[in-house]
């Protein structure tokens, strides 16, 4: 009996030590988290225009999304603008991350649909490959061209029809 026992107590034992042995690859996924968790929090410390901001990051496609949300705003002009600085900040935070290599950027906001109910809808989408945009001096790009150079370093670039007048 007391050989069953012993038996027993080392296969225990024996399984334990094989389980944190194979669990030991955890470590590999958590510096994706990690890596979210600190954009995250160089994001939220860059004060965005938005009042909410998503942020995911996909470790397989080196991926960072970001959904932000605005609720008021003056007017198109003053809507663009915030989007347009949100974009300049966020990419400035990138740089300093060499794993992001793709920056997909959504901005929402409340608008009226065709029958003039107020619905959140999307009214700005942009993706950027870091290689375009990691080399570029951020700090230098002023109002006045900050759409145009945002346009210029997108792979992908589209604004609601309503912002472009």
């Amino acid at each position: 009996m007391k050989k069953i026992t012993k038996v027993f107590i080392f296969l225990f034992v024996f399984s334990i030590l094989l389980a944190g042995l194979i669990g030991s690859n955890d470590a590999d996924t958590s510096k994706p988290a990690d890596l979210e968790n600190q954009v995250k929090k160089e994001i939220k410390n860059a004060k965005l225009h938005a009042d909410e901001i998503n942020l995911t990051y996909n470790q397989y496609s080196k991926a960072l999304i970001v959904e932000l949300y605005k609720e008021l705003y003056w007017d198109e002009n003053s809507l663009k603008s915030s989007m347009f600085i949100d974009t300049v900040s966020i990419l400035e935070v990138v740089a300093n991350h060499p794993e992001i290599e793709i920056v997909d950027i959504e901005y929402q906001t409340m608008m009226l649909d065709k029958n003039y109910n107020k619905v959140r809808m999307r009214v700005y989408q942009v993706n950027y490959q870091t290689s375009n945009t990691n080399p570029m001096e951020w700090s230098n790009v002023y109002t006045d061209n900050r759409e145009r150079v945002l346009r210029e370093k997108a792979d992908e670039f589209w604004l609601h029809p309503a912002l472009t007048k």
